[in-house]
């Protein structure tokens, strides 16, 4: 009966192993999946052959995969994931707990104002980065005034956002490349002309853009189909849901979920993730009793903390805190090496962490 085949949910691990013997997985958003199994002559074939066919992958695109440096690196073991029913399952239910997320009309939105925005959202809340901005566009009437502008002036005007010296180098270093290479730095919509690769690697050449800030600028700045990864969706994607390999940095969550997730699915599952991470997903005291997906079999990390010794339970809230020491404070920005986000990292690191010496090597290694 139904009743009965809901409070057995299969473990991941019965999942993963039930794709690797064929099974077939169909992917429809809005339609339940179906899984088909092959008939008993293809079974039969194939149970002679010692090979075992690759898991099939939510592909953004027909003939789309994840780098091949990538599988090569998680192994056989991690190379079927995500479970492609469990990332549909997931964005049913956050949908349904946080509401639909319908994406904004961006045709009326200025590239360069987008970037800048979100240059000055990075390591901060939105309501500060919000408040820099208007700060900035208040001081300065063109962007050509902010490029000339005196460095300590611009710091004073965006101090609210934080990483003030290491901002203002990004944005007049932008602004400057901008200026070299089109005569004036008022405007980049001409990479609205651009295709969404040639885009993002043209928007990360720029000083300070890194991978997430390019595809921040495409999701939310141009409207390109673009699977951001901030410190929130890679935790919940890594360490929580366990849909990628779990020793996998931001980057590479964001190259392999990219891949993975179906264009007209990235924009939502992006927002609803980070409205998640924020408001139950915790870096540090998860709300799981409170979690829609808690007891669902679908997130890893639950299903481990259902099961787990009171040792193993210290154990887990021991690594948790890494993540977050790991995870804090960590954006493309850091890339500068700027003196201001050193002492500003390791001050969160420090207090954040009880071991300080494995702190400094690890913001040494950030940094």
């Amino acid at each position: 009966s139904s009743s009965s085949s809901s409070s057995s949910l299969p473990s991941k691990a019965s999942r993963v192993a039930s794709k690797r013997s064929h099974v077939k997985i169909e992917y429809d958003k809005d339609v339940p999946l179906v899984k088909s199994e092959p008939s008993s002559s293809s079974s039969s074939s194939s149970s002679s052959s010692s090979s075992l066919e690759r898991p099939a992958l939510i592909l953004s695109k027909p003939g789309a995969r994840p780098p091949e440096k990538l599988i090569a690196k998680v192994g056989p073991k991690y190379e079927g994931l995500p479970i492609p029913s469990d990332v549909t399952a997931v964005h049913k239910i956050l949908r349904k707990t946080y509401g639909p997320r319908t994406p904004r009309n961006t045709d009326s939105k200025k590239v360069l104002d987008n970037l800048i925005g979100t240059i000055l959202s990075q390591n901060t809340t939105n309501k500060n980065s919000s408040a820099a901005y208007r700060s900035l566009k208040s001081k300065y009437r063109s962007w050509e005034a902010a490029r000339v502008a005196p460095a300590a002036e611009v710091e004073e005007t965006i101090r609210v956002a934080g990483l003030k010296s290491a901002k203002t180098k990004a944005i007049q270093g932008v602004l400057e490349q901008l200026k070299e290479e089109k005569g004036s730095c008022e405007s980049m919509d001409f990479l609205r002309d651009m295709d969404t690769e040639a885009a993002k690697q043209k928007l990360m050449s720029y000083r300070g853009v890194g991978p997430k800030t390019a595809a921040c600028v495409l999701c939310f700045g141009m409207g390109r189909a673009e699977f951001a990864v901030d410190t929130h969706v890679h935790r919940l994607c890594r360490d929580r849901l366990q849909w990628v390999y779990p020793k996998f940095n931001r980057e590479e969550t964001y190259e392999w979920m990219n891949t993975c997730v179906q264009d007209d699915d990235k924009h939502e599952l992006h927002v609803l993730l980070i409205a998640h991470g924020r408001a139950t997903c915790k870096a540090t005291g998860p709300k799981c009793e409170e979690c829609p997906v808690s007891g669902t079999g679908l997130c890893g990390y639950d299903v481990k903390r259902r099961s787990a010794s009171s040792m193993t339970k210290m154990k887990m809230k021991k690594e948790m805190k890494e993540e977050d020491m790991d995870d804090d404070g960590v954006d493309d920005i850091k890339e500068e090496g700027d003196d201001d986000y050193e002492k500003v990292s390791k001050k969160k690191k420090r207090t954040k962490s009880r071991e300080p010496k494995q702190a400094k090597q690890d913001i040494k290694k950030e940094v």
